[in-house]
């Protein structure tokens, strides 16, 4: 069984099986103060914030290929990667866009009111059965298959080529992540060894 595990962290890029997937907290108390739906303030989160009314333009009439996460103020794991994200982003000098996508902006897209108790299997439930209030591209792409958030696809021209989901902070965590890039765009544009921080 252990076998199984380990060969599926290494096939994958990232670990789906031992990794983290955030759900809602299931009270607000759980949220920092400065959490917010209308982007990511005060630095909770540092990747670039996607919009929904640009998701077409930013990310599938981007130039480069892009990397777009998922997350949450309220979710560690998201918090966790976010650093290997920017760093990520940073390495690639240019050849790669990251940005990040808030889950409270989809669910207030939804039009979902009690936001504090909602799974992630209804936001992605009303988001099929919403398409014209979320672009179902975003909906098959992001949401539909994710264990939680965070939850990651890479898109080249438009396409997305690569998804995961959920996120384990361990030593090797930022080459798997690299090798996913990589794996999914189809070439070395993130070298996998890391540049120093500064």
């Amino acid at each position: 069984m252990w076998g199984l595990r380990k060969l599926s962290v290494l096939v994958m890029g990232l670990t789906l099986s031992f990794a983290m997937a955030c759900k809602p907290p299931s009270s607000s108390a759980g949220r920092p103060e400065s959490a917010s739906v209308r982007g990511h303030p005060n630095g909770w989160r540092q990747v670039e914030p996607v919009r929904l009314s640009n998701f077409a333009r930013d990310v599938l009439g981007a130039g480069t290929p892009v990397v777009v996460e998922v997350g949450a103020a309220w979710c560690e794991p998201c918090e966790a990667l976010a650093g290997e994200l920017v760093r990520l982003n940073k390495d690639s000098k240019g050849h790669l866009k990251v940005v990040s996508l808030d889950l409270g902006e989809v669910i207030e897209a939804l039009g979902m009111d009690d936001r504090d108790s909602v799974s992630f299997e209804e936001i992605v439930q009303a988001a099929r059965n919403n398409p014209q209030l979320l672009d179902p591209r975003l909906t098959e792409n992001l949401l539909v298959g994710a264990d939680g958030i965070p939850s990651l696809a890479l898109f080249v021209n438009g396409r997305c080529v690569a998804r995961t989901s959920g996120y384990a902070a361990d030593a090797s965590a930022p080459i798997r992540l690299r090798e996913w890039v990589n794996r999914g765009i189809g070439r070395e544009l993130v070298p996998l060894r890391m540049q120093p921080n500064g």
